[in-house]
């Protein structure tokens, strides 16, 4: 390609200077655009932590909890092998994320009585406790500070107050940014900064309520209507969270895609389903419309590359699908 290139301006040196010039200029702009392009995708690649991954693969797995049990059922979809892992009581937050940093999603529950935080970290097999929330708070962990690692954080809808720290205790954030009761919490990276914002949808009139991370701005984004379930993710793989909601009593998903703000309607699912969008492509960064029929003990996933849908049986009536700890009750 380069040598076409030089061969082809030498042609043109000497006959046709001011389209030398022009010629020049484009192949600037045109490395210039590439080079973004390629920087952009290094940083979604980068920041890329699939939800639900407990093995590193890229992919989130397929994993339920089973409340009479206590036990986590871990499929993955990759390497095809089953994990079996005791951790956490009946009435429990499940709270997974990845906490230590290693890519891998981390085993977790809040406990809202003490307000305990029990996690296994996955670099090490360890447990480690970490105390933070008062009953009545919602757990939101996520990743405030845009370090590759899941923060523990809280959401106080009475005062609309949010409180992050890191897994040392360590204060990141804390104030009354948004909320009031009955929202519902939606964290995510909606500005594309990294980091994840400050955010709460309100279901009395269908508004988004998002205070960024980085500089507190507030942005209010009409999309959804009283009786719709929030399902923000990255549908469009850009690297920032899109506002969606899945409306159970048609099955349509209904999502703003925000690498060009159209809105996007797709029917799948039944009203008694429960939404577990996810990443079940490897090293695809759009999210993939999923959903689990507790029922059957099905999910139903469509992939987002190439439309192609597919049913996997895991879990069985009364599990909760681990996608879903992901998404606010």
């Amino acid at each position: 390609m380069k040598t076409i290139v030089i061969e082809c301006l030498s042609s043109l040196k000497g006959r046709n200077r001011r389209s030398l010039s022009q010629i020049s200029l484009l192949m600037k702009a045109v490395l210039v655009l590439l080079i973004a392009c390629s920087a952009l995708q290094a940083r979604i690649a980068q920041q890329f932590r699939p939800r639900g991954d407990f093995d590193g693969d890229t992919v989130t797995d397929f994993a339920v909890f089973r409340r009479s049990e206590g036990n986590w059922y871990i499929r993955s979809i990759f390497f095809e092998t089953t994990t079996v892992k005791n951790w956490g009581n009946a009435d429990d937050q499940l709270v997974p994320g990845d906490y230590d940093g290693d890519a891998i999603t981390d085993i977790a529950v809040w406990r809202e009585a003490e307000g305990n935080w029990y996690i296994i970290e996955s670099s090490a097999q360890t447990g480690r406790l970490v105390n933070l929330g008062l009953p009545g708070d919602i757990a939101v962990p996520s990743d405030y500070n845009g370090d590759g690692k899941t923060d523990i954080a809280i959401f106080r809808p009475g005062q609309g107050y949010w409180e992050a720290r890191d897994t040392n205790g360590q204060l990141l954030q804390s104030g009354n940014y948004v909320g009031q009761p009955g929202d519902k919490p939606v964290p995510g990276d909606y500005v594309g900064d990294g980091a994840s914002d400050f955010a709460v949808w309100r279901p009395s009139n269908g508004n988004w309520y998002v205070v960024s991370s980085s500089t507190k701005q507030l942005t209010v984004q009409p999309w959804g209507i009283n009786g719709d379930k929030p399902v923000p993710e990255d549908y469009d793989g850009d690297g920032k969270t899109d506002f969606a909601v899945w409306r159970p009593s048609e099955g349509n998903w209904y999502v703003i895609n925000s690498s060009n703000h159209a809105g996007t309607v797709r029917q799948w699912g039944l009203p008694t389903d429960i939404p577990v969008p996810g990443h079940y492509e490897a090293n695809d960064f759009s999210a993939d419309i999923a959903v689990f029929r507790p029922s059957e003990g099905n999910w139903y996933i469509i992939i987002s590359s190439n439309n192609f849908n597919f049913v996997e049986n895991w879990g069985m009536t009364g599990d909760v699908p681990i996608p879903s700890a992901y998404l606010p009750e």
